[in-house]
């Protein structure tokens, strides 16, 4: 009998000795770090003084809802982003690998310290495909306001008027892009749409472009077929400020984007 109780003292002996060691664990170690996000978005936000948003419009050759949609969508979305903030980094994830090789050049030499908010707008102008390769000419549209430098405008002005800077209102000229890409290897996830700005993950799929231009203008004919289109066709566009800046004290807010983005993106 005795020896029966000393086991069930040593027992709860035991038992007690490893509650005070747990306890004491969590009460006396070292506060863990913030938790490690398993998303590849790295960063929550925008270039710095941006809110930028980006809008698709379907059309008979261009379904932004699918594979070909998402990757387009997602490649020029990110090319945005990572020229006005001057840097790769701000692309979404995967952005670099979809890329050319000679992404970082490209975006660091196209770089401006423009700081706006606004809407882009995006229209398919045409579809071609040689084997695996597509190639879409795109029609950007869209408005902005600014208290910065414009690479192609003036620096909005003090005004008796105001304690600082107006802001310069203005949409941007009609301007076609032309992206090309290949098709190999698992296809981009399709049916994204939401109320975030951004993707939170790759979207890219294995699919990588093979040539992106914002298509210059004739130096020689003047503006080319596909300008003249992009100017003349406003189908799906809402109305925008006039390309002439006009200054007021307060900015345009962007829209929302569309389709935009689903889960934890921005």
């Amino acid at each position: 009998m005795v020896a029966k109780m000393r086991g069930q003292r040593r027992q709860a002996l035991l038992l007690l000795a490893v509650i005070i060691s747990i306890f004491s664990t969590a009460c006396c170690s070292e506060e863990p770090g913030p938790p490690v996000r398993s998303s590849p978005f790295s960063h929550p936000e925008q270039p710095p003084g941006f809110d930028i948003t980006f809008q698709w419009i379907p059309t008979a050759t261009f379904d932004p809802m699918s594979a070909e949609g998402t990757f387009v969508r997602a490649y020029i979305e990110s090319h945005e982003l990572a020229r006005d903030g001057g840097s790769i980094a701000w692309g979404y994830p995967g952005f670099i690998a979809a890329s050319l090789p000679d992404i970082s050049w490209l975006i660091q030499r196209q770089s401006s310290n423009l700081k706006f908010t606004g809407t882009l707008f995006y229209r398919t102008l045409r579809r071609e495909m040689h084997g695996n390769v597509v190639t879409l000419t795109l029609c950007r549209y869209g408005y902005a306001s600014s208290t910065g430098d414009w690479s192609y405008g003036t620096r909005p002005q003090e005004t008796a008027s105001t304690a600082g800077p107006q802001w310069g209102v203005r949409s941007f000229n009609p301007h076609p892009l032309l992206v090309s890409f290949a098709t190999n290897g698992p296809p981009p996830p399709v049916g994204q749409r939401g109320s975030h700005k951004a993707p939170g993950s790759n979207v890219f799929g294995n699919w990588n472009v093979t040539e992106f231009n914002f298509v210059p203008r004739d130096p020689i004919g003047g503006d080319t077929p596909d300008y003249a289109s992009c100017e003349t066709d406003l189908t799906g566009i809402p109305r925008l400020p006039a390309l002439k800046h006009t200054y007021q004290d307060h900015p345009i807010a962007p829209l929302p984007p569309s389709p935009g983005w689903p889960g934890t993106g921005l």
